[in-house]
């Protein structure tokens, strides 16, 4: 349901998926134009591994007749949050002891370990209920016999040993040696060994006295990623009080440790492997986990329990223990998924051989691509699990198939070897010939996500479909999002924990393309319109200054209309010089950045900038069809202050506050500007992995921030032009003004400070409308405070920046004025 309604997919998917697919659909989509790689990967479930490490007693058991060994086996899983209930075994060992054994007697006391004249009956070994208490074992010098004396060719056989023993239950898988390497990669992560081939499929062994094999070629994984360790504690009661019948140590009071050691899974697992060199015999089940089902929405889930079915542990091959005594510790705890059994089936004859899997190479799952951000690292094959505790430990599979954890394949072999296990023949409820679990499939040509790449996958994936009738996922461009899961208490000390799971989220990459494109089409948009702001102004400022030659032409009989007209005409060809200049820069930068420019774009350019000028010169050239010719002919208005300032600066700041059109679009191309970039900042310091919260989406972020920023600093400067305009404007239109007072006294700073008085009123309603801007999109977007705060700093301090430079030139130009060619005219 998760990933119908909201395209969320579980990490390490595979571990409990089974069969469906069939090798002629698989055939059929390798048919398929575009399909590049077809690899299939088939699970045929979980097996159950004997890892062991063998632990020395012999030096514990000389020099006394008789030595009981008390051994206590515990496990932690789950990062050290669950403790499972100590398993506790006995070993009734003798240095120079021998193992009788009764001749054609069966049963409880059929064997004895003897040492001299004393005999000791042994109990079968044991296991309870709660698999606590593994049960009795009698170690001698010679081992069993048949006899009551050993031959003397058994001599210097010392057995007096335990075991660590963590049977870890993996996946097994069948793959496409080809396929796996052209798409994993996975031939050039062998670390011994050799890799797989085509011609590796299983085949009839015959082992003598064992009857025959059906061997099967597997590639070891260097790590089972199983989170859990194993201590093993050994105690010593040399010369104990052991009665003769019943319980041998039921007397034994004191115990003086002697061992104690500690393995993680991996430690056991990697030994097995190292130390066995002979086919792993599978006559159990194996076994297929059900899905795990969780309440909840969006990035907040709950995974929920199921009931435990003990009997899926039950084993032929020991009809007289329960399932509840032959089931892992770790089943015993809370179970998150059901679980199926293929159990072998009793008709078939075991005789003729059951799966055995023979090593021919190990390979490391660490150095495959994994967690690659374009790729979406949890739909990987291998990837291990990475699930995070509050405190930042990793959670991993602990080794019960029924736990929360899912795990990637750790046996690989190729689809002839699977079959072995997905024969229903031989595996009850195994899939048969629909044994494929899935099918991973490149299309050609899509290395770029874009729209060419997403119509091509949409029509391979439609063709696959149309072609097997197979559901086909578009997976390409998926990213890793954070999702919150709520785990319930176990039963083994582990408390209630929300855990962090990168879960994948299918098309991220193409819908967080095109929202950057949609971004980058947006900025641009407002680049234009500020650019818009500036050639207006920059015609208003033209109709200002040739008024004079404007009311000549209205003198000797031109209309109105025809007036504005000229000036469109004027900025029409303007704007068709710029837009060629354009066009010719932008060819020349995409050949030397080897960027291919669109039809649209080549055809756009000078379009676009004609457009562009023409609309922006509307209210220009409108404003010369106003008034009179006499009030056009006539001198600006004078300065009508009602009020005396108290100074320069505050008289250049209330001629500010004297609205205009053109001030206002100074103000708002200056806020513009500042407001940008103040704001971009806020997303790239402020929300990475946050604003979008797949690593995908901050990967990308990340790539496009500079030239954001660019865009940004572009808009700024552009509103750095229009405030010097409308400051140069004002002077222009006020130097007489200036002359007259510099004429009757005033220094030149004083002419100074109006204009600066000018630029700091005009660039603090710039900077405040930049501010406001930016602090309401922080606060919208739920930023933290010292984020909202630099961004908004950096608003303001590049208003104050932009506003400083864009003053420059008209204060130079008013200090190094003559008034009296001013006045003059000149």
């Amino acid at each position: 349901p998760l990933e119908i309604q909201q395209g969320l997919i579980r990490p390490n998917f595979l571990g409990s998926t089974s069969g469906g697919i069939t090798m002629q659909q698989l055939t059929a989509i390798r048919g398929v134009s575009g399909v590049d790689v077809a690899a299939p990967v088939a699970v045929a479930g979980y097996i159950t591994v004997p890892t062991i490490q063998q632990v020395l007693l012999a030096s514990y058991a000389q020099g006394s007749s008789f030595v009981a060994f008390r051994v206590t086996a515990t496990r932690t899983a789950d990062a050290g949050t669950t403790t499972y209930l100590p398993q506790v075994s006995y070993i009734l060992a003798a240095a120079l002891g021998t193992i009788a054994v009764k001749p054609q007697t069966a049963g409880p006391g059929t064997e004895s370990l003897v040492v001299g004249n004393r005999s000791i009956a042994c109990p079968f070994p044991t296991v309870s209920a709660d698999g606590t208490v593994l049960g009795f074992t009698c170690q001698g010098q010679y081992g069993a016999c048949a006899t009551a004396t050993c031959p003397n060719d058994f001599s210097g056989l010392n057995v007096i040993s335990t075991l660590a023993r963590l049977p870890q239950a993996v996946v097994v898988a069948g793959v496409d040696p080809q396929a796996e390497a052209r798409l994993a990669g996975l031939d050039h992560c062998v670390s011994s060994g050799r890799y797989l081939s085509s011609a590796d499929n299983w085949k009839d062994v015959y082992q003598r006295g064992f009857g025959d094999e059906k061997q099967i070629p597997v590639l070891v994984s260097d790590h089972t990623f199983i989170d859990e360790s194993f201590t093993l504690k050994v105690d010593r009661a040399p010369e104990p009080p052991i009665a003769a019948t019943g319980d041998p140590f039921s007397q034994v009071n004191t115990w003086t440790p002697v061992v104690s050691s500690t393995w993680s899974a991996d430690d056991l697992y990697r030994h097995y492997f190292d130390v066995v060199q002979k086919p792993i015999i599978s006559e159990s089940s194996t076994w297929t986990p059900g899905d795990v089902t969780y309440s909840g929405t969006g990035d907040r889930l709950t995974a929920q329990t199921t009931a435990p079915d003990f009997s899926v542990f039950t084993s032929s091959l020991n009809p007289t223990l329960t399932g509840q005594q032959l089931a892992p510790q770790e089943a015993r705890d809370v179970w998150f998924r059901p679980l199926t059994a293929h159990p072998i089936d009793p008709s078939y004859d075991v005789s003729r051989g059951v799966a055995a899997f023979l090593p021919v190479g190990n390979y490391d799952p660490t150095c495959l691509a994994r967690f690659n951000p374009l790729a979406g690292g949890a739909l990987e094959t291998y990837a291990p699990a990475s699930v995070t505790l509050p405190d930042g430990r990793h959670l991993g599979p602990n080794a019960s198939v029924t736990g929360y954890v899912n795990m990637p394949p750790t046996l690989l072999t190729t689809l002839s070897g699977i079959q072995v296990l997905d024969d229903p023949t031989i595996y009850t409820g195994a899939p048969g010939s629909a044994f494929i679990s899935v099918i991973r499939v490149r299309v050609a040509g899509t290395e770029q996500p874009g729209s060419i790449a997403q119509q091509r996958l949409t029509r391979v994936a439609a063709a696959i479909h149309d072609a097997t009738g197979l559901q086909v996922d578009i997976v390409k461009g998926a990213s890793p999002r954070q999702v919150q899961v709520t785990l319930p208490a176990g039963n083994f000390g582990r408390p209630a924990l929300t855990v962090i799971e990168p879960w994948s989220v299918k098309g991220v990459g193409f819908r967080f393309l095109q929202a950057v494109s949609l971004q980058n089409l947006l900025m641009f948009s407002i680049v234009l319109v500020a650019a818009s702001f500036l050639v207006g102004q920059t015609a208003y400022v033209s109709v200002r200054r040739r008024r004079s030659e404007l009311a000549v032409l209205r003198a000797i009989g031109w209309p109105p209309w025809r007036i504005a007209l000229l000036i469109e005409l004027e900025l029409l060809i303007l704007g068709l010089a710029v837009g060629t200049v354009g066009l010719a820069a932008g060819m020349v930068i995409t050949a030397l950045t080897h960027f291919g420019p669109t039809w649209w774009t080549v055809t756009g350019v000078v379009p676009l900038s004609v457009l562009i000028a023409l609309l922006a010169v509307v209210v220009p050239a409108l404003s010369t069809m106003r008034g009179t010719t006499i009030s056009v002919m006539s001198h600006p208005e004078p300065i009508r202050d009602r009020q005396l300032s108290s100074s320069a600066l505050a008289l250049g700041l209330r001629q500010v506050m004297v609205w205009r059109w053109d001030v206002a679009i100074g103000v708002a191309a200056l806020a513009l500007g500042a407001a940008l970039l103040g704001g971009i900042e806020l997303i790239a310091a402020g929300f990475s992995g946050q604003l979008d919260t797949t690593f995908l989406g901050t990967y990308l972020s990340g790539q496009v921030r500079p030239f954001h920023f660019v865009v940004a600093g572009l808009t700024l400067a552009i509103g750095a032009i229009a405030a010097a305009q409308v400051i140069t404007l004002t002077y222009l239109e006020r130097r007489v003004h200036l002359a007259t007072l510099r004429a009757i006294g005033w220094p030149r700073a004083e002419v100074v400070k109006l204009l600066v008085g000018q630029a700091v009123g005009l660039g603090l309603i710039a900077a405040a409308i930049a501010v406001v801007v930016v602090i309401a999109a922080g606060l919208a977007l739920s930023a933290s405070l010292a984020v909202i705060l630099g961004s908004a700093s950096t608003a303001f301090s590049m208003t104050v920046i932009a506003t400083a430079i864009a003053v420059i030139v008209p204060v130079s130009h008013a200090y190094a004025a003559d008034p009296a060619a001013v006045l003059r005219g000149e």
